[in-house]
């Protein structure tokens, strides 16, 4: 069975367009005041209006009255909630008969007593997230996903793969891709550490077909670890010193010489004295 993918916390038109076209099942449009990925009621309605029949458009709401849930329902065509704060099980069953929406439950799973909990929620689906105190969500925090055993087998189930990624790369560094951690973005230009972390890139197909200027060489040269639902290509370049320069030349392509500057070091401390980094170097 293929993997469905939910790209959460989009704050740009743009951004929904090209998650739609690398194959996601749904957007998550986050309206917790305390978040800060939340989006404004004007630029979700015109990207629920525009995304809709192509995907699920998913409501995120933290411990939001019903009446707030509804004027935003007013505004902004979801076709789905998510309930991400404390709300029980008689305000989701509330919120599903008066909104007429499909609705995911929101467990953040400290123990398997949180995740057998998720029964007395008759949701459409429930999501584990981990748990953070003083958080709602969003965190990149993982949490032990063996912990979904305990979960009572209805309704499905999904996990959360949370964290950051650097959109306008197109492309996502992972620290780890079994794990729900991503390399921090305030992370990416830092110097690389004598034993630098796994890393592997994950691409959409649209973007592979689309983005041959920048992602050509990857798709021509070096063949996916793994693919995730037929739309995300996973590429291992952990001890990759070739793969680490053409992302050099990407970001220098991009106009991002910070980004630059730190792929070409990993590149330089796999492969000391290439004569390629020169030329590299002259361009930052």
């Amino acid at each position: 069975m293929a993997a469905k993918v939910k790209i959460c916390g989009l704050t740009r038109p743009h951004d929904a367009d090209l998650a739609v076209a690398s194959g996601a099942w749904a957007l998550g449009l986050n309206f917790s005041e305390h978040s800060p990925r939340r989006i404004d009621v004007d630029t979700a309605a015109e990207i629920a209006t525009a995304q809709r029949r192509r995907a699920e458009v998913v409501g995120v709401f933290v411990n939001a009255p019903l009446d707030e849930v509804l004027a935003t329902l007013a505004s902004v065509p979801l076709t789905m909630l998510q309930l991400h704060g404390d709300e029980g099980p008689a305000y989701c069953a509330e919120a599903a008969r008066r909104t007429g929406l499909k609705v995911i439950k929101v467990m953040r799973v400290k123990d398997a007593h949180a995740v057998k909990a998720l029964s007395a929620y008759k949701t459409d689906l429930h999501l584990l997230d981990a748990h953070v105190r003083g958080a709602y969500g969003g965190t990149g925090e993982r949490f032990d996903w063996e912990l979904a055993a305990a979960h009572p087998g209805r309704p499905p189930l999904v996990l959360a793969y949370s964290g950051s990624a650097d959109p306008e790369a197109y492309g996502m560094p992972y620290q780890d891709l079994f794990s729900p951690a991503l390399v921090s973005r305030e992370h990416v230009d830092d110097p690389v550490p004598p034993r630098a972390p796994q890393v592997l890139l994950a691409v959409g197909t649209k973007v592979l077909q689309s983005e041959p200027r920048f992602f050509g060489w990857l798709a021509k040269n070096r063949r996916p670890a793994a693919v995730i639902g037929g739309c995300f290509f996973i590429y291992d370049i952990s001890n990759d010193p070739e793969a680490f320069r053409w992302m050099a030349a990407v970001y220098l392509g991009t106009r991002r010489p910070g980004k630059a500057r730190a792929a070409l070091e990993r590149a330089r401390f796999l492969d000391p004295g290439n004569p390629d980094d020169e030329r590299l170097i002259s361009q930052l």
